[in-house]
């Protein structure tokens, strides 16, 4: 009854029942009577290796995460492992004014933000980023914590980097985890819109590097379209108008084919089985622009 009831939430909430946390309690519940059950260990085994790869190695960015930027705050995503300790996780952090964190969280940080300059300084000639410590002040559980603002250094000037522009703060926030999935194969990091607030040029390279040398996988969206001048085209799919079928593959397209100039052309001739682009006409919104204020 127990599982009907979870089967049903999770039915009305659009979430994974397979994955749910009421239905894998249940199933370890039983591995003691069942650990010689060659079938519900090998089925055993196999969830468990999903919870683990999407609790540890499965990232989601979504839309929200650059709106945050926009309002001045960091949302930053990382994966760190060394010899002696791990973290994996997302933190929100404040880019408006000076914030407190525990003092552990700052350890975390200083990591992350030691792995990401070695790549920012290339990305971004001359600029690294930092956290200058303001002072301690006590948390509300009554430990010590840390009064921190975080800082950008180029050209010798040190600015805080709530200054920087959103396409830097964007690239910050998941550097850590593009790091990642340069570095281990078992990594998978899904990105709504990308390209927001990302220089094209450099977008392009960077997708670039990581398609060529990467060796895990990078799901996004982009708007943008220079991808289509940088990816290899068996790894692009587009968006249709139809909503039944919202995803294809580009048909008729021939090897000296500039895939960036044949989406257009298809645009107005509209080669494909689904349509990718809801007509417009310029008159009409030529017209509609002319109104009497």
């Amino acid at each position: 009854m127990e599982l009907l009831v979870a089967k049903k939430m999770a039915l009305k909430t659009s979430r994974s029942f397979i994955f749910s946390r009421e239905l894998l309690n249940v199933i370890r519940k039983q591995r003691s009577q069942r650990n010689t059950d060659i079938e519900y260990m090998r089925y055993l085994t196999l969830l468990e290796s999903l919870v683990y790869f999407g609790n540890y190695e499965f990232f989601v960015i979504h839309t929200a995460n650059t709106g945050m930027i926009s309002m001045n705050a960091l949302p930053l995503a990382f994966k760190y492992e060394d010899e002696n300790s791990s973290a994996v996780g997302q933190m929100m952090l404040p880019l408006e004014s000076p914030v407190v964190i525990p003092k552990e969280t700052v350890e975390i940080v200083d990591k992350v933000i030691c792995d990401m300059n070695a790549v920012l300084v290339q990305i971004v000639p001359g600029l690294t980023i930092s956290v200058k410590e303001l002072g301690t002040q006590l948390l509300e559980n009554g430990k010590t914590g840390s009064r921190i603002q975080f800082m950008s250094l180029k050209n010798r000037k040190e600015i805080p980097l709530k200054y920087e522009s959103e396409g830097i703060k964007k690239i910050i926030s998941i550097l850590q985890l593009l790091i990642v999935i340069y570095n281990q194969s078992s990594i998978t990091v899904a990105v709504d819109e990308l390209d927001a607030g990302v220089f094209e040029y450099l977008l392009g390279e960077i997708l670039r590097i990581i398609s060529t040398k990467g060796k895990g996988q990078l799901i996004f969206t982009s708007h943008n379209l220079r991808p289509l001048e940088t990816l290899d085209r068996g790894f692009l799919a587009f968006t249709t108008t139809n909503p039944v079928k919202r995803y294809i593959r580009m048909t008729n397209l021939k090897d000296h084919n500039n895939l960036r100039d044949f989406y257009f052309r298809d645009i107005v001739l509209g080669e494909q089985s689904e349509e990718l682009y809801d007509p417009t006409n310029n008159a009409e919104i030529a017209l509609a622009f002319d109104f009497k204020i």
